[in-house]
């Protein structure tokens, strides 16, 4: 439980952190030039593009097993195809943005199902393979 209030405050701070920064560059562009240009969030708009990208090294830790060897491994395995199955699928229905909300039921599904992640589970059939295995 004290992990989940740590991600929550670690995510909030890093949002509070972006929009300080997002805040800071409109301000010292007003300062300089003195003219207020919103025009510049469309690099914010860019920048934010490299989030997903973030969020899936993050997130593949968390599907795969954290706390594990070979989780994250197994994790980048399931975020990359998972990703594209919902931009296929996004792309084939002709619905802007679907993929991101395809992904995301998919990725909670994992989660929800599989709290521990993806290796943990596949560990222990293995585990239990070679046991059976080496005992007949």
């Amino acid at each position: 439980m004290y992990s989940l209030y740590a991600n929550v405050i670690a995510g909030g701070v890093l949002i509070g952190i972006v929009y300080a920064l997002i805040a800071l560059g409109l301000t010292i562009m007003f300062g300089v030039m003195r003219v207020v240009n919103f025009a510049h969030g469309e690099l914010v708009v860019l920048g934010m593009m490299g989030m997903r990208f973030s969020i899936e090294i993050i997130i593949a830790p968390i599907i795969g097993g954290m706390g594990t060897l070979f989780g994250p491994i197994i994790g980048a395995f399931f975020v990359i195809p998972i990703n594209e199955i919902s931009n296929h699928a996004a792309q084939s229905m002709g619905i802007f943005g679907l993929n991101t909300l395809i992904y995301g039921v998919l990725i909670l599904m994992v989660i929800v199902f599989l709290p521990d992640g993806i290796w943990p589970p596949v560990a222990k059939r293995i585990e239990r393979w070679m046991k059976g295995g080496a005992s007949s």
